[in-house]
């Protein structure tokens, strides 16, 4: 490697070793009786400049970093400069990548170290995505950039806070790690973990680690989630939950389990690719469960459809409903389940079986006016179809 400095640095580098060479010489020539005293003094060998700029290149003359300073202190015997307000750029294929601004820093072993510190900057050229902090260091082979302590992630859609993070230059990857906080602009999401990835091309945060996502109306959490792995998407604010992900959800009062959830934060929809279990809790005893191989679900409607062995059952009146597939509206209780169904009710008892069924799951509504005391009605008939038979159950209460 070799380091390229401004030419009026090479310029006073090129004179100061001459007037070295030759005070040694003149010293040998002009010895007098305190020898050992002038002898025991160290000429300064420190170099002082304004307004410098430093750069360094590879062997193959590309260029790897450049960066301007108001003031720098080069030392000869330590190979080390002292630079005072530096900014610049670190470059791939003599191309900036990313831009760098600092209180203060250091050029060690002549340009293959780089140590920053005090209100550290670091811009992707491409995204505009910031990351500042304390302290930033770089190593020359490495291609990445350590930024260490009060880290803050600038994204124009996010804000994220960790004690330490990785930036590497060529793949534009970022990873923040040490009791890690994203808050979105709106301030009506949040992400904590221990280790965030952040892709910047793809604007995407990865976790291997257990994560959690809150959902916010102010300080109200209306949505919780967490996985022990984690990916989300920062344009589009959707999360995929896998490995015991879970979904918490204050309106409709239900709770989501499975390996692989797809949680749309925009258009409030759960979409799940393998075997999930959906419970919904309505008072204290009243709790619908579904389980299925797959489903998904509208939180705005309040729609979900489940398939693949789906089955949901109703703590109220002990039913149970089995089908290939069922679409069940949380709201009304209506649903629709079609292939190989299979409806059981112990209270009171009932076994209908079709190849489709619709109705409402639970046997008996409420309806509580002024005036009146809980007044129970009929709730709609279980219609059941199949092989050209059509049975029709109204529910009735055992009491």
């Amino acid at each position: 490697m070799k380091i390229r400095i401004w030419s009026r640095f090479l310029f006073a580098l090129f004179l100061a070793f001459p007037l070295m060479f030759g005070a040694a010489s003149c010293d040998r020539r002009s010895q007098s009786s305190d020898e050992n005293a002038e002898s025991s003094e160290e000429p300064n060998r420190d170099l002082s400049f304004n307004n410098i700029t430093l750069e360094q290149s590879d062997d193959d003359g590309n260029l790897l970093w450049r960066m301007v300073a108001g003031k720098a202190v080069y030392s000869q015997d330590e190979q080390t400069a002292v630079i005072e307000n530096p900014s610049g750029e670190f470059f791939q294929d003599d191309q900036a990548t990313l831009k760098i601004q600092a209180t203060r820093g250091e050029v060690r072993d002549d340009g293959d170290r780089i140590f920053l510190t005090g209100n550290v900057v670091a811009t992707d050229v491409e995204t505009g995505a910031i990351v500042r902090g304390d302290e930033l260091e770089w190593r020359t082979g490495q291609e990445v950039v350590i930024v260490r302590n009060n880290i803050i992630g600038v994204h124009p859609d996010f804000t994220i806070a960790a004690n330490r993070a990785r930036v590497s230059i060529v793949d534009q990857r970022v990873e923040v790690n040490g009791n890690v906080a994203a808050i979105s602009a709106d301030e009506d999401l949040k992400l904590q973990g221990s280790e965030i990835v952040w892709l910047l091309e793809d604007d995407l945060l990865l976790s291997d680690r257990p994560i959690q996502i809150q959902q916010l109306d102010g300080d109200e959490v209306t949505g919780q989630a967490q996985g022990e792995r984690a990916e989300f998407n920062l344009a589009t604010e959707v999360a995929l939950l896998e490995n015991n992900g879970r979904v918490v959800l204050k309106d409709p009062a239900m709770r989501l389990t499975g390996d692989s959830l797809q949680w749309d934060l925009v258009q409030n929809t759960i979409v799940a690719s393998q075997p999930l279990r959906i419970i919904y809790r309505e008072e204290e005893d009243e709790t619908v469960t579904l389980r299925a191989n797959q489903g998904n679900g509208n939180l705005n409607t309040q729609i979900f459809s489940i398939a693949g062995d789906a089955v949901i059952t109703s703590q109220r009146n002990q039913s149970r409903l089995s089908a290939n597939q069922i679409r069940w509206n949380v709201d009304t209780d209506d649903f629709v389940a079609e292939g190989n169904v299979v409806y059981r009710q112990t209270d009171p008892v009932a076994n209908l079986q079709g190849d489709r069924a619709e109705g409402q799951l639970r046997s008996l509504q409420s309806e509580r006016a002024e005036g009146q005391a809980g007044n129970r009605t009929r709730a709609r008939p279980i219609i059941v179809t199949g092989n050209q038979v059509v049975t029709e159950f109204i529910p009735e209460s055992s009491n």
